[in-house]
């Protein structure tokens, strides 16, 4: 029931000529973002100068939405837009959000060895996030103080780069003798297990 000029002469009956059937117009209450995605339009931030009844769904408009699991705020086109999809950059690791997925709050067991006095004008734990790739100060529980990045340190603990001698075999007899080799950047007493080679032993 949207009204809208044309000439007389370019008019049939059950033409197409309607531009808010056509999708070329918004008409709020019939074709508007609200009214055709009103799940997604929950999402639409109370921070936007406009509301989400202005807009076409198809609409190339960036528009602020609050992410319904981080609870950040972030920018996107109406268009490129759809319930449950994986656009929100602090659930995808690409900003940070304090408090949610910065480097203090994921991993929680390095603080321990964070350098508050070090660090506190090169990076705030709580304002990086763990692909952060600047060298930071750390202090060993041996007492060294050593830097390294925050990306460089999780990836050492993820391929459990610990000083290792000799290790029993969980299941049956055997043992496991390992090559080891220093990177350079290690703090001190760090160790890389180059190779691993099993020997079966006699019962």
């Amino acid at each position: 029931h949207g009204e809208y000029e044309a000439r007389i002469c370019d008019r049939t009956v059950d033409d197409d000529s309607c531009p808010y059937c056509r999708q070329k117009k918004v008409l709020a209450g019939f074709n508007d973002l609200a009214s055709v995605d009103q799940e997604l339009a929950s999402e639409w931030s109370a921070d936007n100068a406009d509301k989400p009844t202005e807009y076409l769904r198809t609409s190339p408009h960036k528009a602020l939405w609050s992410c319904p699991t981080c609870h950040g705020e972030y920018e996107a086109r109406i268009g490129d837009r759809f319930v449950n999809d994986c656009i929100c950059p602090y659930c995808n690791e690409k900003k940070v959000l304090p408090g949610f997925n910065s480097f203090a709050v994921k991993h929680s067991d390095e603080m321990e060895e964070w350098d508050e006095l070090a660090n506190y004008i090169l990076a705030d734990p709580d304002g990086i996030l763990s692909s952060y790739n600047q060298k930071l100060w750390w202090n060993c529980p041996q007492g060294h103080k050593y830097d390294m990045s925050p990306k460089q340190k999780l990836y050492y603990r993820m391929r459990k780069m610990q000083l290792v001698r000799t290790v029993r075999a969980k299941e049956g007899s055997g043992i496991i003798s390992f090559n080891y080799e220093k990177p350079t950047g290690l703090p001190v007493g760090l160790l890389f297990v180059k190779s691993a080679i099993f020997t079966k032993m006699r019962v």
